[in-house]
């Protein structure tokens, strides 16, 4: 038996709901881990978290109505904020805001597995844009049509 997209687009938008809640977990432990900003964490790094933070908490909660209402807008925005928080990841893995330290570091970026990065893009690129798209393609719901009560005469 083949299930609507709009099963599918609902059940996506749940699994979308508990990433985001795990990614708010996540960021809620590194900005207690940092700290408050000082000599080793930059304000702009501490900023960028918080902002991280907020972006998945918003992405979370407009898809868990999203979820239970099957409202098309805000799937795609919930979609919208997973790609912004992956903006927001990439700024973060550039370094743009660590202190710059006298040490003499080694050239060139820290080397992640392949296996890390494929999960960044299924993740933060692949599942979103399928829910995006399964959310576009989707029949909006048709208006009950009106009922023919008459009002009572007097």
């Amino acid at each position: 038996m083949l299930l609507s997209s709009s099963v599918w687009t609902r059940v996506l938008s749940g699994l979308g709901a508990c990433v985001a809640a795990v990614l708010v977990l996540v960021y809620t432990f590194v900005l207690l881990f940092e700290g408050m900003p000082d000599e080793e964490v930059s304000a702009g790094r501490h900023a960028l978290a918080v902002a991280k933070l907020i972006v998945a908490g918003a992405a979370g909660l407009a898809l868990i109505v999203g979820t239970a209402s099957a409202w098309r807008w805000v799937i795609l925005g919930g979609c919208a904020l997973f790609f912004a928080d992956l903006a927001l990841w990439l700024v973060w893995y550039s370094g743009v805001f660590h202190t710059p330290t006298y040490e003499h570091p080694e050239p060139g970026p820290i080397a992640q597995p392949l296996l890390f990065w494929l999960l960044m893009l299924t993740v933060w690129g692949a599942f979103p844009g399928l829910l995006a798209i399964l959310a576009w393609r989707r029949r909006p719901e048709r208006p009950h049509p009106p009922t023919n009560v008459a009002a009572p005469s007097s």
